[in-house]
């Protein structure tokens, strides 16, 4: 027989075969620690922690290791926007057309030049996404 009663994990089914809900409520409390002793994302902070960059190819790596000086902070919104604009080449060979690492500042109006393509554009929105938190829009002076 199961019974689903409210207890305090509400999707805990108690058995009655000979075991008392208390019984049962431990067995299940053991085997829930020992899933979480198991668990692969608290392994993955067991004493070490390191953080690996994976780059596309050899090009995309060195690309961020340029631009990212360039910039005027190296927080991890710079990092994000760099290495998304290292993705793709044409972004790469563009790369002054999108932001400006001078003054610190997006280009929105890049998204509407002759160079880009389908795949650019998406590789530029998804950088100012992760830069600025969106695509800005056009500033009409």
């Amino acid at each position: 027989m199961i019974d689903y009663r409210d207890t305090w994990s509400k999707s805990v089914p108690i058995f009655y075969i000979g075991h008392s809900i208390v019984e049962c409520l431990f067995q299940y409390k053991q085997q829930e620690e020992r899933n979480v002793k198991n668990s692969t994302a608290l392994g993955a902070n067991s004493g070490k922690f390191t953080r690996t960059i994976t780059f596309k190819n050899e090009v995309h790596k060195k690309f961020y290791m340029e631009y990212l000086q360039k910039c005027r902070y190296q927080d991890v919104y710079h990092k994000a926007l760099v290495y998304c604009l290292g993705l793709n080449s044409d972004t790469r060979d563009h790369v002054d057309r999108i932001y400006d690492f001078k003054e610190g500042y997006v280009k929105p109006e890049c998204l509407y030049e002759g160079w880009q393509t389908s795949g650019s554009m998406k590789v530029v929105r998804m950088a100012y996404n992760l830069y600025c938190n969106g695509t800005p829009g056009r500033f009409i002076g």
